[in-house]
């Protein structure tokens, strides 16, 4: 890929993160997430509520 090429590819990913993070959306910030319920890969029970004051970081994965 030609340096022009790599450079228009960079800058194009910088644009549309930048666009991206704008703050009209849902989860903009300063909202209370909804609470559940969910199970760990531990077996354990957990609930978001219990969490609260927190900050937390929840990973998703899906398989088909």
């Amino acid at each position: 890929m030609s340096r022009v090429a790599t450079l228009a590819a960079i800058l194009l990913t910088a644009v549309l993160t930048v666009a991206g993070c704008g703050g009209s959306g849902s989860g903009s910030g300063g909202e209370e997430a909804a609470d559940f319920d969910a199970t760990t890969l531990e077996g354990e029970e957990f609930g978001l509520a219990e969490k609260r004051g927190e900050v937390v970081a929840l990973y998703f994965m899906a398989a088909y």
